[in-house]
This record gives C-alpha cells, sequence and structure tokens, in this order.
C-alpha cells in the first residue's frame, strides 16, 4: 500500500496538537508506475528503427520522436528540438507547403 501523509502542528483548546491525514495513493502510484513502464516500451520500439518517426500536436508542437529523427532534423536545421517544441521553419516555400499539408493531415489520423 502507498499513502501520501501530511501533517500540521496546531493548537487545540490551549494545548499543541497535530492534523495528520493520510491517503490511500496505491492505485496512483501503480498507474504511474504503468505509464512509466509503457513509455519505455514506446521509446525502445521507436527507437529500433531508422525511419524517421514523429508526431505533433494540432498547434504542430512536438509530442514525442525517435532519435532517428531528432538526429535528421538537427542536419538540416542545426537545432536540437525537445518535446513541446514547434516544428523548425523548413526552407523553401514548396517544401513548406508539403510539410503543411501533411502536418494538417496527421492529427485527423490520417495515415501518411
Amino acid at each position: 500500500m502507498y499513502v501520501n501523509v501530511q501533517a500540521y502542528g496546531t493548537q487545540f483548546r490551549g494545548k499543541d496538537a497535530e492534523v495528520v491525514c493520510v491517503w490511500d495513493v496505491t492505485d496512483k502510484h501503480r498507474a504511474d508506475q504503468a505509464l512509466r513502464q509503457q513509455t519505455g516500451v514506446l521509446s525502445t520500439i521507436i527507437n529500433s528503427t531508422q525511419d524517421l518517426i514523429w508526431s505533433v500536436n494540432k498547434q504542430k508542437r512536438f509530442l514525442a520522436f525517435n532519435e532517428s529523427f531528432s538526429k535528421a532534423l538537427a542536419d538540416i536545421t542545426d537545432k536540437i528540438i525537445e518535446v513541446g517544441d514547434d516544428q523548425p521553419v523548413i526552407e523553401g516555400e514548396a517544401q513548406y507547403n508539403k510539410w503543411q499539408q501533411l502536418y494538417d493531415r496527421a492529427p485527423e489520423g490520417e495515415k501518411l
């Protein structure tokens, strides 16, 4: 069992007292542990290929990417990206428009 304990000192009827609260956080702990494990599995899977894998949200900020994508993008833009970063500007209007169309389709679940 996992618990969160908080204690506060106070006075009650002129005497020192302590209020102690205890919450059972076992379910949250197990869920967090499962999420960490799944994140590790996902990282292992997407980094086991040389294919470029990445995901962006509707605001075109990076949600996830593999090492191959990060390295390829760094080679092109000289920038190291992190989760939450905006997509870097790609030189050339034709290339920019091509990528914008792909990014606009991806959040709708369309396979590219």
